[in-house]
């Protein structure tokens, strides 16, 4: 056991590479997209379902496991960030800023659509402008992260740090006495101010699995288990995928971003082709998030399930998000270029 441990230390202050972080973000933004394609069993009862399992069709089970795209992009997340913490050019402000403005050039390109689709799906109240200018509830409902990841990527110097400095047992102990604090909190009392006062409980129940990869680099596990362990990964991200697919149908993030460790382990291990297309899609994945819901739920969603095939519908919907993400980081990359520059 000593022998195991010693083995574990050698690995702290290892970490995988910006390559495997942008071919593990290509996997969390394709389970992302197949997510919001299939989690509504209404909508997939209607498609042409090759496989159906006690009257429910693979797509819809399978969409259960998506879920855990959410954790595994905020566990990837709090791995960067820890690294990134080191950096004498580390400026997560910056990092904000240029995600804000990247959402606000996809809103204002998709402004347009709003004039002629009715009903209307953006409010054009003052209110409404400013709470999805702000993110705090943006007329893109999918884009409800980025407010909470924006607070916890502004905090995470102070929390890396604090990490860095302490036991990692006395940090999770301390999270673990918030969260059971947070058990008496109830934020619907208040209607009128629910965004706002919703707020923290949400970033301090989404801080778990960005600690959790916090820690994973602090401590150099992905690599730990990428190097001694491969063949026991793929084996344990295969049984969670089965597990959460075909047994378990419904589950917190909480236990999702328990196994984001292993799934991120398991795709580590995957053959070199298929993790070089990941790392293609990976690449635009944060305009492909902000992107692939205008499509499939907003302005063409009767076109998108007019297909009926779920496996075309999945590749028509990824087409269709890269095609326009390469566009829209042709027109943000130079305003990004400049906001770099100036800062």
């Amino acid at each position: 056991m000593m022998r195991y441990w010693e083995n574990i230390k050698k690995y702290r202050n290892h970490y995988i590479s910006y390559e495997d972080t942008i071919m593990l973000k290509g996997a969390a933004i394709l389970l992302m997209l197949t997510l919001h394609l299939f989690n509504n069993l209404a909508s997939c009862l209607l498609l042409n379902n090759s496989v159906v399992i006690n009257e429910k069709p693979l797509s819809f089970l399978f969409s259960n496991f998506c879920a855990i795209c959410v954790p595994m992009y905020l566990f990837l997340s709090g791995y960067g960030l820890y690294i990134a913490s080191w950096k004498e050019n580390n400026n997560n402000f910056l990092r904000v800023s240029l995600l804000y403005v990247n959402m606000w050039l996809v809103g204002f390109l998709f402004f347009p659509f709003d004039l002629f689709y009715q009903p209307t799906v953006f409010d054009w109240s003052l209110r409404g402008i400013l709470e999805t200018i702000s993110g705090i509830h943006p007329y893109n409902h999918e884009w409800w992260f980025i407010f909470p990841w924006a607070i916890l990527c502004l905090a995470s110097t102070r929390l890396m740090k604090v990490l860095h400095r302490n036991s990692t047992l006395l940090v999770l102990g301390v999270y673990i006495l918030l969260r059971l604090v947070l058990l008496l909190y109830r934020p619907n009392q208040f209607a009128d101010f629910y965004y706002l006062l919703y707020a923290p409980k949400q970033i301090i129940i989404l801080c778990f699995p960005f600690l959790l990869g916090a820690i994973f680099a602090k401590h150099g596990l992905l690599c730990f288990l990428k190097n001694h362990y491969r063949m026991i990964s793929l084996i344990l991200g295969s049984v969670s995928v089965l597990f959460f697919t075909f047994i378990v149908h419904s589950v917190s993030n909480d236990i999702l971003a328990l196994i984001v460790p292993i799934v991120c382990s398991a795709l580590l291990c995957f053959p070199s082709q298929i993790r070089r297309c990941l790392k293609f899609i990976g690449k635009e994945s944060t305009n492909m998030w902000l992107i692939h819901t205008f499509i499939c739920y907003y302005y063409f969603k009767s076109e998108i399930y007019a297909i009926s095939y779920p496996l075309l519908m999945l590749l028509v919907l990824l087409l269709i998000s890269y095609v326009l993400s390469v566009f829209v980081s042709f027109i943000f990359n130079p305003i990004k270029i400049l906001i770099k520059t100036e800062v």
